[in-house]
């Protein structure tokens, strides 16, 4: 293995509290934008499939898992199962909150 890819979570990832470091501030910037865009592209990709994955004609409707979960845990379903759809699964829900999340992430990655 060559010695600077050895070194290169180093650079990347470590810290060093005794003195400021600002040859890895650029690297840090650099792999949080690129996990930043990455997630943005998962979110951007659900947005096509969302209704077809977990919408009310999906393969796995979110309002009929909810309503099951709701009957099997009671008051604590909460618990097992904390997502924002028990505000809401309708189609015009579930797109709205994979577009809110999608769009804060762009805003995080480039502003």
């Amino acid at each position: 293995m060559p010695s600077w890819l050895k070194r290169l979570p180093q650079w990347l990832f470590a810290s060093d509290l005794t003195r400021s470091s600002p040859g890895r501030l650029v690297p840090r910037w650099l792999f949080l934008r690129a996990l930043g865009l990455i997630y943005f592209s998962a979110f951007y990709s659900l947005i096509r499939q969302v209704l077809g994955l977990i919408g009310p004609d999906g393969l796995q409707p979110a309002g009929a898992y909810l309503e099951a979960v709701k009957e099997a845990a009671g008051a604590s379903r909460f618990w097992y199962a904390p997502t924002l759809f028990w505000l809401g699964s309708s189609s015009r829900a579930l797109v709205s909150y994979i577009n809110c999340f999608a769009m804060r992430i762009f805003l995080l990655v480039f502003f």
